[in-house]
Formats: structure tokens, C-alpha cells, sequence
């Protein structure tokens, strides 16, 4: 199934950035002069192109259809309520299609993959999708703070800070949804495209 398959992509991709990873470390252990491990190292990642231009061809796949969902869901936080943009939004289903995302272009980013597609014409194709999401992803979170921002004072939560009826507590769960997506590491291209829709410090306060 596709979802298998997207499984498997994912944990290939892992199990490469570890190999990655290990074969850098190697480079200070190693003398620089050992032909042996470094030949064996040589002919490992020749081997690995394909599984790069695989990688590219598989990921391009990947984030096609990411986006076209991704555009769905804006298009939702964009027409609906918060209650409906909460369960159709920021579900636990697309925080990992999110998180397997960025895993699949942290193992062409770390690992080089650029320079192994720089001959193929998926290099730049890539770059647009990326490009594209990072703009899409920006998009889903201004109108998930346009959600917030009226209702916020209103809400009715609890002492423990849960909301007590529907709304509040979709409330609650999409403040948590844009914390965890608004302080990762890779975020800055989101409050990059926020600052595009008018987002200031002074409004975030």
C-alpha cells in the first residue's frame, strides 16, 4: 500500500543519514591514508547514487502529493470553523505526514543528495515543491492564528488550562499544534511567510 510504502521510504531514509553520519565519524579515527577502509568507504558511495536518485524520484512523489493536501487543509482553516479546521487540521495523522516530511528532506539535505541530483532535472523540481510547501505551511498557519486570534479571550477552560466545551478545547489543541510547529528548528521559514501576512512581534504578543 502506499502507506507502507511511505513507511519504508522513511526508515530507508533513516537508516541512510545514520550510515552518513557514522562515515563522517570515521574521518576522525581513521587515517586519511588507509586505503582499505576508504576504498571500501569509495566504492559504498558510488553504490549509494542510485539509492539517491531513487531517494530524489521518491520524494518528489512525496511531496507532490503532500502538497495537494497541504493546500486542502489551508483551504479548510480558510472556510471553516475552528472546531472543523481543529479536527480536519491538526490531527495526529498529518503532524506525522508533517514529521515524515521533513525526514525525507533532512536525508537529501544531510547527506549531500543535492550534488548526486545536480545532474538530473530533479534537483530543481525538488527545490520548487519545497519552496512551495514552506510558502503552504506558512499559509495554514496564519489562518490557524486567525482562528486564535478572535477567540482566545473567550475561551472557557479549565484551571488546568483544558478547554470545557468543544470549541475551547479545539482552541487548546491548535495553540499546541502552532507551538510544536512554530518552535522547531526549521521554523524560521514559517514566520518568514507569517511576516509576508502581516505577523509582527507585537502582534504575536
Amino acid at each position: 500500500s502506499a502507506e507502507n510504502d511511505d513507511a519504508a521510504l522513511v526508515a530507508a531514509c533513516d537508516e541512510w543519514r545514520s550510515v552518513f553520519a557514522a562515515t563522517a565519524s570515521l574521518r576522525q579515527m581513521v587515517p586519511p591514508d588507509d586505503a582499505r577502509v576508504w576504498g571500501r568507504v569509495q566504492r559504498a558511495q558510488e553504490e549509494a547514487r542510485d539509492f539517491i536518485q531513487l531517494l530524489g524520484t521518491r520524494l518528489l512523489e512525496r511531496l507532490d502529493r503532500f502538497r495537494e493536501d497541504l493546500t486542502a487543509r489551508c483551504e479548510c482553516a480558510l472556510r471553516c470553523g475552528l472546531t472543523t479546521t481543529h479536527r480536519l487540521c491538526c490531527g495526529e495523522d498529518f503532524a506525522r505526514e508533517c514529521a515524515d516530511v521533513r525526514a525525507l528532506r533532512a536525508a537529501v539535505e544531510e547527506t549531500r543528495g543535492a550534488d548526486v541530483l545536480m545532474s538530473t532535472d530533479a534537483l530543481p523540481r525538488l527545490r520548487a515543491s519545497v519552496l512551495s510547501i514552506d510558502k503552504l505551511s506558512a499559509r495554514l498557519a496564519h489562518h490557524l492564528l486567525l482562528l486564535c486570534e478572535g477567540l482566545t479571550g473567550g475561551a472557557a477552560l479549565t484551571r488546568n488550562g483544558s478547554g470545557v466545551d468543544e470549541e475551547s478545547r479545539a482552541l487548546v489543541a491548535v495553540h499546541a499544534f502552532l507551538g510544536a510547529s512554530l518552535t522547531r528548528p526549521d521554523a524560521f521559514v514559517i514566520f518568514e511567510g507569517l511576516a509576508e501576512h502581516g505577523w509582527t512581534d507585537a502582534r504575536f504578543a
